[in-house]
């Protein structure tokens, strides 16, 4: 009877086969939790799932099979979201499939990056922390973790976007999001860091850096003197975010900043970013126009 899970007396005969841990019933178990004729059958398809966790390690290369399998194509979210659950094992035989491309191929790549995004269940994300940590840093597949996580943003990995930001072997575009990640997770008080990351070697980490000093949820009373110091800063746009954070300041005093970068700045889109800058100043700062008018003309 387990032979014909489809059937409802089939599928009782197979859970009573997976309670007993025959490895029978392993691939029905795994139709049941992928097919599409499962689909509204959530009890069947939530008892499969746990029984799979007991054989998971039988489970998994059957699961890869069908995710590199073409003519299974209904069926790669569902294993995918399947590996998630397995943990560290999971995760990293998924990531693992990407290694199949030839040179100058991506067929695999593509999957892979595009199932993972299918992780985002709480269990799931703790997988994919767990599996980047435990990866070698030359491992391809890690930067592709990496990026599914950065872009889901999930407040768990609160301390794995602080690891990265600060870890000079990761790609500066990979730290710059990470510190983004960071400070969006922990608002204010994230200052410490971010001061530490504006005087970053790598452009884009200060850029990240001094455009989150300057959002609302860090006080001016904390960043404004890191933020002055960065409009002297070599990197055109890093000098751009900073007038951005100082411009909903209300201290008049500060207006010389502005119109000096606007009067004296090399690079035009900075001299274009004061000019928008200086307007929202002048509200800020209840100016009026007076030393704003002139400079601007």
């Amino acid at each position: 009877e387990s032979k014909d899970y489809s059937q409802a007396l089939g599928v009782q005969a197979l859970f009573a086969l997976a309670n007993f841990g025959d490895e029978r019933s392993i691939q029905g178990l795994i139709d049941v939790s992928t097919l599409i004729e499962f689909d509204f059958e959530a009890s069947y398809r939530e008892m499969a799932r746990g029984f799979l966790k007991e054989l998971s390690a039988k489970a998994i290369p059957i699961l890869i099979d069908i995710i590199k399998d073409d003519t299974r194509v209904a069926q790669h979210n569902s294993a995918a979201r399947l590996l998630g659950e397995f943990g560290v094992n999971g995760v990293r035989a998924l990531v693992d499939v990407a290694k199949l491309d030839k040179e100058n191929e991506t067929k695999y790549a593509n999957r892979v990056e595009s199932l993972l995004f299918q992780l985002v269940a709480e269990h799931a994300i703790t997988a994919l922390i767990d599996t980047y940590r435990a990866m070698a840093p030359d491992d391809p597949g890690r930067k592709r973790v990496l990026t599914k996580i950065l872009a889901q943003r999930p407040k768990d990995a609160i301390s794995l976007f602080k690891e990265v930001a600060a870890d000079a072997k990761v790609g500066e575009i990979e730290r710059a999001m990470a510190v983004d990640a960071y400070a969006e997770a922990a608002g204010k008080d994230s200052f410490e860091d971010l001061k530490a990351w504006s005087s970053d070697i790598a452009a884009p980490v200060r850029r990240a850096a001094t455009r989150n000093l300057g959002r609302e949820f860090i006080p001016l009373t904390k960043s404004e003197e890191v933020l002055k110091g960065k409009l002297a800063d070599e990197d055109s746009e890093t000098r751009q975010v900073a007038l951005t954070g100082l411009q909903r300041s209300d201290k008049k005093e500060l207006l010389p900043l502005f119109t000096k970068l606007l009067k004296e700045d090399k690079a035009e889109s900075v001299r274009r970013a004061a000019v928008a800058a200086l307007e929202q100043f002048n509200i800020s700062a209840k100016l009026e126009g007076e030393g704003v008018y002139e400079p601007v003309k």
